[in-house]
């Protein structure tokens, strides 16, 4: 059987079988493609702060406890 991406999946919905009708059970087998890449593509955390971490890390969040700690004056 040949793999498909979700989106090639969800491009076959468009076309005709045999019988003349959508294939609609594409779209069930797009949906269930696409969530098996989501969870292989998702990081996965042991922790909130871990995670958290990462994300000021990468630059996704701004470290809000930092720039506190800067404006304080001394």
């Amino acid at each position: 059987m040949e793999k498909f991406n979700h989106i090639e999946l969800n491009n076959e919905v468009t076309k005709r079988g045999d019988n003349g009708f959508f294939k609609l059970e594409k779209d069930v087998e797009a949906i269930e493609e696409f969530l098996r890449e989501v969870d292989f593509r998702t990081k996965k955390f042991s922790s909130e702060i871990k995670r958290l971490r990462y994300l000021v890390e990468e630059n996704f969040y701004y470290n809000i406890f930092l720039i506190n700690i800067l404006k304080m004056k001394f």
